[in-house]
């Protein structure tokens, strides 16, 4: 009798082991792949720009249109903030800052709707396009607020180009 009990004690600790040991390893699975989605999301990994474009391709073109743009929010920018003075009751979006920054983007922005269109040929152009215009929306709100925020903008644009248009 006592070596049945020990049979059926062995055989039930061997049972948990077993389930313990799958447990263990559905966790170790799940936690292997969180972390291979979640690293190069955080740290920027996921965007593999450091191959340059082969030329006449949409996205080359795209790229070299959306820095265009790019450099002509910068510009505006710097004339935006010349232009800068202490606000006397004008309305936030009729300052001359403002007014200033939209026509400084000229006359590159007249061309946005076409690089819109080239730029949606391809994924990463559309991913460029967008944060084009955060940036762009984001700096036209800046021209009241603290220039600083915009950090984090411009790395996130930066990102989806080409490190030889950077």
């Amino acid at each position: 009798m006592n070596t049945s009990f020990d049979a059926d004690t062995k055989a039930r600790l061997q049972g948990k082991r077993a389930a313990l040991g799958v447990v263990i390893g559905i966790a170790v699975l799940f936690i292997g792949a969180s972390a291979a989605q979640i690293i190069p999301a955080v740290f920027g990994l996921d965007h593999p720009r450091d191959s340059p474009l082969s030329e006449g391709s949409s996205a080359r073109d795209c790229s070299q249109r959306i820095r265009s743009l790019a450099l002509a929010v910068d510009r505006a920018s710097a004339n935006a903030w010349s232009a800068h003075t202490i606000s006397d009751g004008e309305p936030a979006d009729d300052s001359p800052p403002l007014r200033a920054f939209r026509h400084a983007l000229i006359p590159e922005w007249t061309e946005a709707a076409s690089v819109r269109q080239t730029c949606f040929k391809t994924p990463e152009g559309t991913e460029a396009w967008a944060s084009l215009v955060r940036l762009r929306s984001t700096q036209e709100q800046m021209m009241i607020r603290d220039f600083s925020e915009l950090l984090p903008l411009r790395r996130d644009f930066a990102a989806h180009l080409p490190t030889d248009l950077r």
